[in-house]
């Protein structure tokens, strides 16, 4: 099964490696997914995080490891009819509520 790991704001896939070199000797196909929030706008990242899904689940189920901005990016690609969802989400720090302030 295919793995998409997608990391949080001011990171790189880099933060990913160790994580992907134990789901990989686990047998696990990992695919990362990078952004620059400060050169692409939320939606056009999300856009492109929309077409690498779709791709990705027309070769089968997929998972999805996000961090932080990467699950609200994920939360809003999924959104849309025409992807796939995925069999696997792990969430780590995703900002799923508002904050009570």
């Amino acid at each position: 099964m295919n793995i998409v790991l997608i990391h949080g704001l001011s990171r790189t896939p880099a933060c990913f490696w160790p994580l992907a070199g134990r789901l990989q000797s686990a047998g696990w196909r990992v695919h990362h997914f990078g952004y620059a929030a400060f050169v692409e706008s939320f939606d056009q990242i999300s856009q492109r995080l929309r077409q690498q899904l779709y791709k990705l689940s027309q070769q089968g189920p997929y998972g999805v490891v996000v961090h932080s901005l990467g699950g609200l990016l994920l939360r809003a690609a999924l959104g849309q009819a025409t992807v796939p969802q995925p069999i696997h989400v792990v969430m780590l720090g995703t900002p799923n509520q508002r904050p009570r302030l």
